[in-house]
């Protein structure tokens, strides 16, 4: 599916793939790991994930449209993903029905409604500052 959106004139960034794309296209780079994942998350205009719950919490955290493709029978993953189609994040379809993926990161592109929910997302959820806050939480307990 990420090949296709490569061909279709996509710039594809795979990360936690198999790193075996990248010498067919010149717009599709696969990384197996990468040190700053922010820094990708951050200069991407709409995220593909399969839906963990990290990768959600860091993605609203950024503020970046999504689409969510759990797979089929991973309930935690099915779980997780929920929250994105809840608060207007983006698009959520089982992995196993992503043939039409173009039309999906389409549809989040243009309808800007994604956009701007993820940016009003973001701002809740850094006004929480959760690492600071959780941080003086731990050592506040520690003093009891």
């Amino acid at each position: 599916h990420l090949i296709r959106l490569a061909k279709a004139g996509y710039t594809v960034i795979e990360i936690g793939g198999l790193n075996n794309y990248v010498p067919l296209l010149n717009n599709f780079y696969s990384y197996p790991f990468v040190e700053d994942v922010y820094m990708y998350m951050r200069a991407a205009d709409v995220a593909i994930t399969t839906g963990g719950q990290t990768t959600l919490a860091e993605l609203m955290k950024i503020g970046i449209p999504t689409i969510a493709l759990p797979p089929i029978g991973h309930t935690e993953k099915m779980g997780n993903s929920t929250i994105i189609k809840r608060l207007g994040l983006g698009i959520v379809t089982p992995l196993q029905n992503a043939d039409n993926l173009e039309n999906l990161v389409k549809e989040v592109l243009y309808n800007e409604s994604y956009a701007d929910q993820a940016i009003k997302i973001s701002k809740e959820v850094n006004k929480y500052k959760g690492v600071i806050t959780l941080s003086k939480m731990v050592l506040a307990s520690k003093e009891d």
